[in-house]
């Protein structure tokens, strides 16, 4: 992924790729097929009654993150990459010796799934599947994951923060995120004498017009200091600038369906249209079109960017570079109630199979994975846990512990990482916001482009 900042990054959630690739077993599942299965059972959190004792054989698959090395309270057992999944199967075998799980590392080096879709094409198909949502995205596309709904009971669902988790077509189990959110160089504002234009540490909101005063308070170009940065070279600009649309009321699907998106109305015009002025007013950097978020990182570090669209993992630069970080939601019409937040999730999703038996000891491993090791998963990563009963266990700083507050006050929202097309609706996106800038199309006239291309994807 990004180049220039993975020490950074590192710390943020698991984004560093590792450079090597551990398997281990043999063949694992070679006869299963992605058939549907039954819903409607529960499995324990300890994996007990899964199977109702019968002999169940699971392939357990995760992505091999480089950082994800000696996790907190499982330092021996987690010295390599890869080692980490190995450690959780052993301690949930033991636990269960009915089921068998063997694992297979999945090699991040190109930040992609190569490993498993090779795997899977000699029918070597995993019952469970570690990694970033986007990462799974495509295999719910291919109708290859188990849907949840009812495997969770109300107080589990309840459990997760902001609504992350609704057991309505639910296909993920998130164990740790970080949100989209506004982050700032405090120390600049506070140079410039404009730190109380900021919002206060216990609402951490603010209006579209608070947000504007504040940007024009820090611009400083003759000692090269630009308030903010839109980009639109690379994909990974729509997770950034889709922030500033939810407030709006923009959508991207009209909840769980998938077929049509609905990011096309006159909110999210409205949104298009104060990105634009942002840009028109000169509060962001020239050129935007040629930018991406390695120039945004690059530039929070040297302390000339005040406020960055970005993950909640700017702690360690902040305190190497000597400034003081803040994080805060995206800026809110003075009509509206403040907007949800996208969060950037690391998750398990639970794949069909004919066996049933599979399906409930594979929901019993991940609830296993999601009780004892989310925390400490989290930790070594530098990210955020996605649950109530975890927020005491979690080592958060006052700002971290601020945006799991935040998190939960304003609630989550979905950019369609679910959606097979994922990767076409990121590179629409990051080209309707090319033509915005460049003048080369209205905002309505955007959304319309966004709208028939992305719509001939989702219909193929």
């Amino acid at each position: 992924m990004k180049k220039t900042c993975q020490k950074w990054l590192a710390l943020a959630l698991c984004l560093a790729m590792a450079l090597t690739m551990a398997a281990c077993g043999g063949s694992g599942n070679a006869t299963k097929s992605p058939g549907d299965t039954p819903g409607g059972a529960k499995a324990s959190a300890t994996g007990e009654g899964a199977g109702h004792g019968e002999k169940v054989k699971l392939l357990f698959a995760g992505t091999g993150f480089s950082n994800i090395i000696n996790v907190p309270g499982h330092e021996d057992t987690t010295q390599n990459v890869g080692d980490y999944l190995k450690a959780i199967a052993a301690e949930f075998m033991a636990e269960n010796p009915h089921i068998e799980v063997e694992v297979l590392v999945n090699n991040a080096a190109s930040g992609t799934t190569e490993t498993l879709d090779v795997e899977i094409a000699s029918g070597n198909v995993p019952n469970l599947f570690f990694s970033k949502e986007a990462d799974q995205s495509k295999y719910m596309g291919m109708g290859m994951i188990q849907t949840l709904d009812n495997y969770f009971t109300d107080q589990e669902i309840s459990d997760y923060i902001g609504g992350i988790m609704t057991n309505q077509n639910e296909w993920r189990i998130p164990m740790f995120s970080a949100p989209k959110l506004i982050c700032i160089n405090k120390t600049l504002f506070e140079n410039a004498g404009a730190a109380h234009l900021l919002p206060p540490p216990d609402d951490r909101n603010w209006t579209t017009e608070e947000y504007m005063e504040a940007l024009r308070a820090v611009n400083n170009s003759s000692a090269g200091i630009f308030p903010t940065i839109l980009f639109a070279k690379t994909a990974s600009a729509q997770e950034s600038m889709m922030g500033y649309l939810w407030p709006f009321g923009a959508r991207m699907f009209n909840g769980s369906d998938l077929s049509r998106t609905t990011l096309n109305s006159p909110e999210t015009a409205q949104g298009l249209t104060f990105l634009k002025g942002i840009l028109d007013e000169g509060l962001a950097v020239s050129g935007p079109t040629a930018l991406t978020d390695d120039d945004m990182w690059a530039m929070f570090e040297n302390q000339t960017l005040a406020v960055a669209p970005e993950l909640p993992a700017f702690d360690g630069m902040a305190s190497s570079a000597g400034f003081e970080v803040y994080y805060v939601n995206y800026p809110h019409p003075a009509d509206k109630e403040p907007g949800p937040l996208w969060q950037f999730t690391y998750a398990l999703t639970v794949w069909k199979s004919d066996n049933p038996a599979e399906v409930e000891a594979s929901v019993a491993l991940a609830k296993f994975m999601a009780d004892k090791w989310a925390v400490p998963m989290s930790e070594v990563c530098g990210a955020l846990p996605v649950r109530e009963s975890q927020k005491a266990e979690a080592n958060l700083t006052g700002e971290l512990q601020a945006v799991v507050d935040l998190v939960g006050e304003v609630g989550t929202v979905g950019s369609g990482t679910a959606s097979p097309a994922y990767p076409v609706l990121r590179d629409t996106f990051k080209d309707m916001n090319a033509f915005l800038f460049i003048g080369d199309k209205t905002p309505e006239e955007a959304l319309a482009w966004f709208e028939k291309t992305l719509n001939a994807a989702l219909t193929k």
